[in-house]
């Protein structure tokens, strides 16, 4: 998790602490309050589907219809 939080720092325009990052993928998310490294507080999480989740299952879907398109 702290990698994910992390790696905004890596760019030209790092954001300064604090701040919020929403962390989502294919099985949960979480909003986390970032205060400084190793400093932070878990705001929410879902507990079943996630954010990721509708993108997952939206890019499937796509594949899919792309799929049947080309193939007529």
């Amino acid at each position: 998790m702290e990698g994910h939080l992390l790696a905004p720092m890596l760019e030209d325009d790092a954001p300064e602490f604090p701040f919020i990052a929403l962390l989502v993928s294919g099985g949960h998310s979480m909003l986390v309050q970032v205060e400084g490294i190793g400093r932070y507080q878990v705001l929410g999480e879902s507990v079943d589907d996630a954010a990721g989740e509708a993108f997952d299952k939206t890019a499937k879907l796509m594949a899919l219809i792309t799929l049947v398109a080309t193939l007529g």
